[in-house]
Parts: C-alpha cells; structure tokens; sequence
C-alpha cells in the first residue's frame, strides 16, 4: 500500500510540474501576441494613450469572458487536458490567420474615430483573448484536482503563467520581432501554440481521470462574502490605472521607445509573478484571519509606494544619484542605444565601457524597476489572496475563480477607460496617481489586525486619514512631477505642458530657442518663436520641395513638428492651398498658445484637418525628411524618381525630379536676414551635388510588418540578409 501510495505521488509530482512548464510557455506565446498585435493595430488606429487604452480595454475584455466562459465549461467537461489542447490549437489557427485579417480590416478602418477604434479591435481581437482567458481556470481545475490547496494552487499557476507572460513580453520585443519581424514573432507563438497542445494531448491524457484531492475548508465567517467582488473590481481598476499612468509617465523619460514597452510589460509582470510566488510561500503559514488584514494592508502598501516617487523625484533629481542619471537618459535619444555586433568585445568595450555609456546601456530597465517594482510585487500578491478569500469554501473552483477573474478585468476595463480618456488627458498624471493612491488608504480601514495585535477601527480611521493628507500635501502640481527640467541649467526656460488625449506635448523656451517633445521624443525646434525663426535645414527641404514642384495649387504638410516647413512653403505666393495633416490634436492645441503658430493654422490659405503616392497628383513631388538608408530605398521601393538633396530629405515623383522654378528669389524677398544667413550656413554642410537614388536590393526596406528602424537591435541582422538576398 505504502509503495502504491509513493508511486501515485509521483506521478501527480510529474503531472504538476508538466503543467506548470506548459503553463508558462503559454503565458509566454500570450505576450508575445500581444507585443506583436498591439504593435499591427496602432499602425493603423494611432499610438495615442486614448488608441492605447482602447485596444488593451478590449484586450483586457477579452481575456475577463474568456475566464468566466472557461470556468463555466471546466466544471461541465471531465476532459480537461483535452479542452486545454483544443484551446491552444484553436489559438494556433487564429494566430496564423491573423496578419491577413488585421491587414484588411485595418486598411479597410485605419484613421476611425475612437467608438469605431473600439469596435474594430474588439472585432480582431476577442476571439483569440477569450481563449487566452479561459486558460487559467481550466489549468486551476486539472491543477487543483491534485492538491485541494486553493491559494497554494491559485498563486503558483499565476505566478507561473505571469513569469512566462513576462519572458514572452522581454523576448518578443528584443529578439522575435527585431529579428524576425512581426509575421516571425507570431509565427513563434503559432509554433508554441501548437506544440502544447501535443505535449498535452500526449503526457497529460491520463490526468483527466485522477480523482480529485479533498478541498481544504475554512470558516465562512472569515472570507470577504459578497465584499469580493466590490474589493477585487477596485484593486483591478487601480492596477491598470497606475500601469497606464507609469508607462505615459516613463515614455517621456525613454523617449517612447518600442522598446520600452515591452520592457515596461517586463518588469510590470515580473512584480507580479514575484508577488505571486511570495503568497505562495507566505500563505502556507497564515490562517484566514491573517490573510484578510494582510489583503487591505497591501492595498495601503502598493498606494504608498507607488507615491514614493512621484511625490519625492524633483527632491531625489536635486540630491541624489538620481539626477545625474536622469541626464544621462535625457541626452539620449534612442533606448537602448545602437548597438554594432560586428565590432570585437574591445572595440565595444571602448565605445561602452565608460559608467554613464554603460548606465545607457541599461536605463530601460533601470527606470521601469525604480517606479514599478515594488508596489506591482505587492499587487501581484492580491488577486490570489483576495481569490482565496472568496473562493476559499467553493468546490466548483473553476467557475468561482473565472468569476471573479472576470471581474477583476472588469475593473482593469474600466480603469484603463476612465484613466486613458478622462484622469490623464484632463487631470494630469499628478491628479491621476494621487487619484488612484487615496484610493488606496483607503482600504486602511479593513486592517482588522497586525500580526497578533487587534487594531481598533479608531486607529484605521486615523492611518487612512493621515495617509490622504499625506497625499494631498505633499503631491506635486501639474507638470511637477516628470516635466520639470531634467539639469540645472535649464531651470530658467519657460515650460509648457499639455497632457491630452493623444500624448503627452511638453515644450522649453530658452536662450537656444525652442524646443518640442511628444512623449519625450524631441521633434523638430526653432531657434525662436518670431517669424523666420525657424531651423535652416527645414526651410533647406521646404524650398527644395517647392524649387522642384511643377504646380504650387496645393501643398500637402504630413506632420506639423514646429511649423518650419508650412512657414517657408506660406512664402511662396503661387501656393494657393496649404493642407497640414496632423494627427495630434494635443500638439496643435499645445503650439496655439504662441502667435507663430497660430499665423500658420489661421492663415486664409492654410486648412488643418485631423496615407503618399497615391494622394499625390500626376507629377506632384513628395519631400521626405530621411535618417537612414532603409528609408532612403523604402522611397525609392515606391516612386519611380528619388532624388536626395543636401543629404537631409528626398524629392520623390511619378515623373522625373526637376527644378521648376528659382525659390533664391523668394528666400531674399520674404524671409528677414538672420533666416537668411542661418540657411547659408547650414547649406555649407550640404554635399557639392545632389544625387539620384534608385532601389537597392541588397538595402532592407521598411513595412508594416518589419519595423527596422524602430526594433533597431535587430538592423545589423536584416542588411546582412538583405545583402546576401540580393542578385
């Protein structure tokens, strides 16, 4: 009997270690389409918070049905080993079928209002996340049939499966997709998919029919009751708030970098599985009683040290290693930086091996963990606990946990809703981390007992009531937190911020002029913020544009930047009708607080509306400011005749590229002297001659789908196979 007994507890040992290797590789090929879907819909509905908040509201949705649908099927099917492998291949299918559908459906809806925005992403996006959520709880059931231990069972799997999401979230922004682009990185998942629901199928048949282990009981008196649901709902809309609000705030700060996503993503989900595991361990050894204070106290927990760094960052940028930190990233404009993996370790060793190019190496994560870390370790040790806490006494676990699962992303849902489009675009990050932090403290009032010790309901009353006038005290008004100026020399300049609805626009007036970020990423500058006070190498590919143009009736502007460009094509008088395209309402609305700008949009023949050659009339010429060789041959892929002057931007055409007229005379007559000389200096930088440019085979290019520039680790690899494709 002993030898039957060892032999049964080594094969539920083998199954539980078989699901927990095939829960983590699931979370893996979950993020990892995630990263790659998120990245194919913004391309197509805008990168905006509000776009962003959309598509992970129906992500997040999706994953909330698909719980509570998949704990309503695991108690009703016995078969659970083969439901999780019909899942996986119905995943796989869908993965393979998806870059065709969202290619035609978002060429069919690119540009769509929010409500339409909403509605196409739920379209795409549902079927696969209601799968992906109807997961955990059909592996809670078939793990849990082993154990009977619900928290034990509940926080091992998600924490798990919340490492995987974590590894598939890091690997798939820095390698799959860099390396094999958007179709390589779900195909990867497409592969994962498959090969788990063999190894399921195949090594797992048996655990459909082992008997279930007794459930472990509790008293009811001391779970949450009905109270569960309001308690994880809130904990879920703070979660998603605080993570939306973290990765608007860090965007400025690693200049919103595809990168920086998925590292965020990272450090976001490894707080949580770390959490998670730590209320592994932890609740072995707490009784009911214990658990229940210890879920309200983490909430007060995760909403002070959340505060921690907004509240004392200006203080921890003066005094500490912190600022000269912050510099260091600042003076960066790409996270992390290129890298030549052709060069030899002492090659990079010199170019890298200094402290701060070394620090630069490795700011993407440092930044994510100094906000994050901490306060998701401590999120990540909730939902188990609160789970356990309603769930504790249930024998239909699966359906009682994808219930509550369910609502729990009903809170993050509607969290990412009112924080994308209400708390950050008219509040603030300031007002909306302050937000989410009272509402923290005050669960103060739960914490029935520290330790062995009864706290009096005077004594919570008091924390909570301290606590928010902390907060309220000490938190840094609007624009206080991030956008203040990151080196001493800079505190003078004048600072204009404006968080709205498509970013985050902050701005700087000093003695070097006028400079514009948006998210962060600098774009363009003035050297002032009078007329003629623009930069001289975008008014060099204004008049270029306009020199080459066979017919000036109308001029079409994609992206305003500082207004360099529309100010010099406004010069020239033949030009009839200035079109600027510019889908960032919150830049236009930013720059309309100075008279320069508001002479261009205003002006009678300027029309502003809020993708090339086929917008372009027969012989119209494209001017396209460049930086890189892909897109110098992602041009040339596409127009017939390319022509690059003073190395800076491209004339393209479906005709060849001539000067049509003599733009010299326009530059003398319209533009005051100090423009003038400012473009005589900078075309002294300009190559002896311009050149034509032709396709080039052995050159990537850039499409939708490969994201070169933007996933530039992977840049060396993509030219050595465009060379070795080439004839």
């Amino acid at each position: 009997m002993h030898q039957v007994l060892q032999a049964e507890g080594r094969t539920a040992a083998r199954a539980l270690a078989l699901i927990g290797i095939v829960f983590f590789v699931s979370g893996f090929a979950t993020l990892v389409y995630q990263v790659a879907w998120q990245r194919l819909l913004t391309v197509y509905y805008g990168i905006g918070p509000v776009s962003i908040a959309v598509i992970v509201s129906v992500f997040l949705l999706g994953l909330g049905l698909g719980g509570l649908a998949g704990g309503w099927v695991a108690e009703r099917v016995r078969r659970l080993a083969l439901l999780y492998s019909s899942i996986e291949i119905g995943l796989g299918l869908y993965g393979i079928a998806s870059i065709p559908l969202l290619d035609a459906l978002g060429r069919a809806t690119a540009g769509s209002p929010y409500g339409w925005t909403a509605f196409f992403s739920a379209l795409f996006l549902l079927p696969p996340t209601i799968l992906m959520g109807a997961t955990l709880p059909v592996v809670l059931k078939l793990y849990n049939r082993h154990t009977g231990q619900y928290l034990q069972s509940l926080s091992f799997l998600y924490f798990i499966n919340t490492l995987g999401a974590a590894a598939g979230a890091l690997v798939g922004g820095y390698v799959l997709i860099s390396l094999f682009d958007l179709d390589g990185a779900i195909g990867t998942a497409v592969f994962l998919n498959f090969s788990l629901a063999a190894i399921v199928l195949l090594a797992m048949r048996n655990a459909d029919f082992a008997d279930p282990a007794p459930h472990a009981r509790v008293a009811a008196g001391e779970l949450l009751g009905n109270a569960a649901i309001w308690l994880v709902f809130i904990t879920g809309f703070v979660a998603i708030g605080y993570e939306i609000a973290w990765t608007l705030s860090i965007s400025s700060i690693l200049k919103s970098s595809p990168y920086m996503f998925a590292t965020i993503l990272f450090v976001y989900l490894v707080g949580i599985a770390l959490g998670s595991y730590g209320m592994n361990r932890l609740g072995r050894r707490l009784g009911p009683a214990q658990c229940r204070s210890l879920f309200f106290l983490l909430q007060v927990l995760i909403a002070v040290t959340a505060s921690l760094p907004v509240v004392f960052y200006k203080w921890l940028m003066r005094h500490t290693f912190i600022g000269p930190l912050a510099v260091i990233t600042d003076g960066s404009e790409m996270h992390p930086p290129f890298l030549n993996f052709n060069e030899t370790w002492t090659g990079f060793w010199t170019t890298w091996g200094s402290p701060a190019k070394l620090f630069l190496l490795t700011d993407i994560f440092f930044w994510p963990v100094f906000f994050l870390l901490i306060p998701t370790i401590l999120m990540g040790a909730s939902f188990p606990l609160v789970a356990y806490l309603a769930n504790a006494n249930e024998e239909q676990e699966a359906k009682a946990t994808g219930r509550l699962y369910f609502i729990n992303v009903l809170g993050n849902v509607v969290g990412s809703l009112v924080t994308g489009f209400v708390l950050l675009p008219y509040f603030g990050s300031e007002a909306t981390f302050l937000t989410l932090a009272l509402l923290g403290v005050a669960f103060a009032f739960g914490i029935a007992r520290l330790g062995p010790i009864r706290t009096p309901m005077l004594a919570r009353g008091g924390l909570a009531i301290a606590l928010a006038a902390w907060l309220v005290l000490s938190f840094p008004s609007h624009g206080g937190f991030l956008y203040s100026p990151v080196s001493p020399q800079t505190e003078a300049a004048g600072i204009f911020l404006d968080e709205g609805q498509s970013g985050v626009v902050n701005s700087q007036i000093s003695e070097r002029g006028f400079g514009l970020a948006i998210n962060g990423l600098g774009h363009g500058g003035r050297d002032g913020l009078g007329f003629g006070e623009g930069r001289a190498g975008f008014y060099i590919e204004a008049y270029g544009a306009l020199r080459a143009a066979r017919a000036l009736d109308d001029v079409l502007v994609i992206g305003f930047g500082t207004g360099s460009g529309a100010e010099a094509i406004l010069t020239a008088d033949d030009v009839k009708r200035l079109t600027i395209v510019e889908v960032n309402e919150t830049l236009i609305n930013h720059l309309r607080r100075h008279q320069v700008f508001r002479d261009i949009f205003d002006a009678p023949r300027t029309r502003l509306i809020m993708l090339m050659k086929r917008r372009l009339k027969p012989g119209g010429v494209a001017m396209v400011w460049i930086q890189t060789n892909e897109q110098i041959n992602t041009v040339a892929s596409v127009f017939p005749y390319v022509r690059q002057e003073c190395s800076i931007y491209l004339l393209a055409s479906d005709q060849p590229v001539r000067h049509q007229r003599d733009v010299e005379a326009i530059i003398r007559t319209k533009l005051p002297e100090k423009a003038q000389k400012a473009i005589e200096e900078r075309r002294k930088l300009c190559p002896p001659a311009d050149r034509d440019v032709t396709f080039t085979p052995g050159t990537p290019i850039l499409t939708d789908k490969q994201p070169i520039v933007e996933y530039h680790l992977g840049r060396d690899y993509h030219q050595r196979r465009a060379r070795l494709g080439s004839p």
